[in-house]
């Protein structure tokens, strides 16, 4: 069986990193004929990329809304036509004002009620993404994002001097998600730390006690490692119920407590009083990080039943097979 996975972005970029990546090597380490090839943006490159385009028993389109011309094209390719998707691709993060984006979420819209009726089946990353993509198709599958549990593995542990770390990782265009939370915890400076691992320099509330670091795909993991409490803050919209929990899995498999967000698929991962902290009002970031940052034990057992689900539900080899299933492959 041939099997092509389309994306729209470079094998760095964190979704495709851990959606579509690990079944590429996994799949040809069980023999499995799987290659992935990224869609070019320029209006030209696509025409030429497409047109030569391989034959394939199924081709999987990852995120990309493709073109009615270009959907064509891939159905005529083969078999199997699969759309996977782990974001709400059919709208733009309202926090983020581009110029056309009103036009930009009408085009996205309309090409993504295409592809999710022209596609054989729809592979959504949580049970919004699912429900939207039951609007237009019927075949729908729910397939969780996966994590490397023998690369993310928790750290040795401890900060000099003990202070707790409270951590947060994320792109520039998302800082704005952490206003809120660190206006509640900047009170608390001095019996904890504040880490922001990022691609430009943080300076929002409380930035006076906050420790910056710029994200790199080397360091990683390391950085990951030295939090001792992880904050994943989220604004409650259209957009962010699609978020499919990429960053508290990377925090949960390195055996770091988890505050975040009862959004989208933070409220699937995270049990609540067990594995971390789903948050719904805004004083509750400080309630919840100063109750971790109090109680060591309670820091330490929730580090390790994180640890624990994610390697027992959301590891490599469970999640293959899941696809593995979907895809019918042999």
């Amino acid at each position: 069986m041939k099997i092509v996975l389309l994306t729209p972005s470079g094998v760095s970029f964190s979704s495709t990193r851990f959606r579509m990546i690990p079944y590429v090597e996994i799949g040809r380490q069980e023999g499995v004929d799987v290659w992935c090839e990224q869609v070019p943006r320029d209006f030209l490159r696509r025409c030429v990329f497409f047109s030569r385009l391989p034959k394939a028993d199924v081709i999987v389109v990852f995120r990309e809304l493709l073109s009615f011309h270009e959907l064509k094209m891939v159905k005529r390719l083969c078999h199997r036509l699969v759309y996977d998707f782990d974001e709400a691709v059919w709208t733009r993060p309202p926090h983020v004002n581009l110029r056309g984006n009103e036009r930009r979420i009408t085009k996205a819209a309309r090409r993504f009620r295409r592809v999710c009726a022209e596609a054989d089946l729809c592979i959504a990353g949580n049970r919004y993404l699912a429900d939207t993509a039951l609007q237009h198709q019927d075949t729908v599958r729910i397939v969780s994002t996966v994590m490397d549990t023998e690369a993310y593995i928790p750290g040795s542990g401890g900060n000099e001097g003990g202070t707790v770390l409270v951590g947060w990782m994320g792109e520039s265009r998302d800082v704005s998600y952490l206003n809120g939370p660190m206006k509640q915890l900047g009170k608390h400076a001095g019996r904890i730390q504040f880490l922001v691992i990022s691609d430009t320099q943080y300076s929002g509330p409380a930035k006076e006690y906050v420790f910056w670091s710029t994200w790199s795909e080397d360091k990683e993991i390391s950085q990951l490692q030295r939090m001792d409490i992880g904050m994943v803050p989220l604004f409650d919209n259209e957009y962010t119920r699609g978020d499919c929990g990429a960053l508290v899995l990377r925090y949960m498999a390195c055996g770091v407590p988890v505050i975040a967000s009862d959004v989208g698929a933070n409220s699937e991962i995270v049990d609540h009083g067990i594995d971390g902290f789903l948050v719904k009002d805004r004083d509750d970031w400080a309630k919840c990080a100063m109750r971790l940052t109090e109680d060591s034990r309670l820091r330490q057992n929730m580090a390790e039943a994180a640890r624990g689900k994610v390697v027992a539900k959301y590891g490599l080899s469970q999640a293959v097979q899941q696809l593995r299933d979907v895809l019918e492959v042999e």
